[in-house]
């Protein structure tokens, strides 16, 4: 066999998404979601086991906001997805 024959795999998180709200590219309101390295310094052995987790965090102007998993991912967060941002891991 020729080493040429193996396949790389390469996968990718979902990392970013931009919204928009509105009827048109022109007209509405744009807010983005983010997938955010979070720090827990609480004195709570569990939360230290769980330091550096990621948590989604939603950006809608001034306001930002930690939010769930499927708030950033379901359906209603889909229909508004304008653009999608990965990262290779």
């Amino acid at each position: 066999g020729d080493n040429n024959d193996e396949v790389s795999i390469q996968r990718y998180s979902l990392r970013s998404t931009v919204h928009h709200i509105g009827s048109t590219a022109s007209c509405g309101h744009y807010t983005a979601d983010a997938l955010r390295p979070y720090n827990n310094d609480d004195d709570n052995h569990e939360k230290k086991s769980q330091k550096n987790d990621a948590q989604w965090t939603r950006f809608n102007d001034s306001y930002v906001s930690t939010i769930s998993d499927s708030q950033a991912t379901g359906l209603s967060a889909q229909r508004t997805t304008y653009m999608v941002m990965y990262e290779l891991q």
